[in-house]
């Protein structure tokens, strides 16, 4: 959980994980795939809750090396954010603009009944958005620091699913996503059948993180659904 004066810092990241990378610099992760149909708020997006971010690349396609394209991504997300003082001023109002618009009578609500929600926890003082007082005014190391805290591998797991040969993702799993993201990493094939094969140990995920996308690609007509799975190490 964030700390009193990181209140807002973990969203603020997700946002700046569209506003430049070490390999996609400005708004080069929305432009690469944009030109292959993806769009953005429908199939490129991220959320924010109360103990997690989660970034979502949906209905990329499987060709024109666009898959290995998406791990460079969360490569670049998961260790590469660029942070640039002028693009963290500029998001600060975004982000101002959004808390702006849900100050009505939901979030009234909603503000009223979390500590009934989270008993009293620490939890019912931490909406994700934050507090404007601390978005407006942290300093640019805070956010660095946060992201170098929090955005490490043994807190990090990637989901692919779709219409894939999982033979072919478990072996790209095997050579570029170590390489991209560290000898660290255990790697995981859960194939469409429910047998998961493994290669190195193993740390398992709970199901749940990747029920909502198993559910949506079964929904699709004739697709042989695969899944490629990767964990943390600790």
């Amino acid at each position: 959980l964030e700390n009193d004066d990181q209140q807002g810092l973990a969203h603020f990241l997700e946002h700046m994980a569209f506003n430049g990378t070490q390999h996609f610099t400005g708004k080069g992760i929305l432009n690469t795939l944009q030109k292959h149909g993806a769009v953005f708020g429908k199939d490129i997006n991220a959320y924010t809750s109360f103990d997690e971010t989660v970034y979502n690349l949906d209905n990329i396609p499987t060709k024109d090396g666009l898959v290995d394209t998406a791990l460079l991504i969360l490569n670049d997300w998961s260790n590469y954010l660029l942070l640039t003082d002028e693009e963290i001023d500029a998001e600060r109002g975004v982000i101002k603009e959004e808390w702006r618009t849900r100050q009505n009578g939901q979030m009234r609500v909603l503000q009223q009944s979390l500590p009934v929600m989270f008993g009293n926890s620490k939890y019912s003082d931490r909406l994700p958005i934050g507090l404007m007082n601390i978005v407006e005014g942290f300093e640019y190391k805070a956010l660095r620091d946060f992201y170098h805290d929090w955005y490490r591998t043994d807190l990090q797991a990637i989901a692919v699913v779709g219409d894939i040969n999982v033979d072919e993702i478990e072996q790209l799993a095997i050579d570029r996503v170590c390489e991209l993201f560290g000898a660290g990493l255990d790697v995981a094939v859960r194939r469409g059948d429910g047998d998961v094969g493994t290669t190195r140990h193993l740390l398992p995920l709970n199901d749940a993180d990747v029920t909502s996308h198993l559910d949506r690609a079964r929904n699709i007509d004739g697709l042989e659904v695969g899944v490629a799975r990767l964990y943390d190490i600790r």
